[in-house]
């Protein structure tokens, strides 16, 4: 594990504050979705009423700007997926039992593949072996204070 990852404090904090990270964003993104929602006018009055209905959301679109490739390749999936649903007897044998059943077998066979990795991972950030730390802490001030 990386030094600066040791000194952020005991494991079972980060793992608590990257949990209420991630439950704090989910209630963020229900909130802004329904703001949203309810304040969108669906046909808005005339140009002011477009730019003050999308005006908040320029700074995020500007966000993507650097993760372009990604929305591309995301526009692609959805793309294709429409095309593809078009297709009667490509959605037919999707939707099939086999079809679902071996989903859902190939994403059990992932998880099962990335358990042990998440387990050691999670068990790593955890229980912090203290003396490592000290003597990697101890290590980099004695390198800090040599000339």
């Amino acid at each position: 594990m990386s030094t600066s990852a040791r000194a952020v404090g005991p494991g079972w904090l980060s793992v608590v504050t990257f949990a209420l990270a991630t439950i704090v964003h989910g209630m963020a993104v229900v909130a802004i979705a329904n703001r949203f929602s309810t304040r969108l006018p669906p046909h808005a009055a005339g140009r002011a009423g477009k730019v003050r209905a999308v005006a908040p959301l320029v700074l995020p679109a500007l966000l993507l700007v650097p993760g372009v490739y990604l929305v591309l390749l995301l526009a692609l999936g959805m793309v294709m997926t429409l095309v593809g649903s078009q297709v009667t007897p490509l959605v037919r044998a999707l939707r099939s039992r086999a079809a679902v059943t071996a989903g859902r077998v190939a994403l059990a066979a992932l998880a099962a593949v990335l358990l042990p990795g998440t387990l050691v991972a999670l068990r790593d950030v955890i229980v912090r072996d203290p003396p490592a730390v000290q003597a990697d802490l101890t290590e980099r001030s004695h390198d800090a204070a040599r000339p």
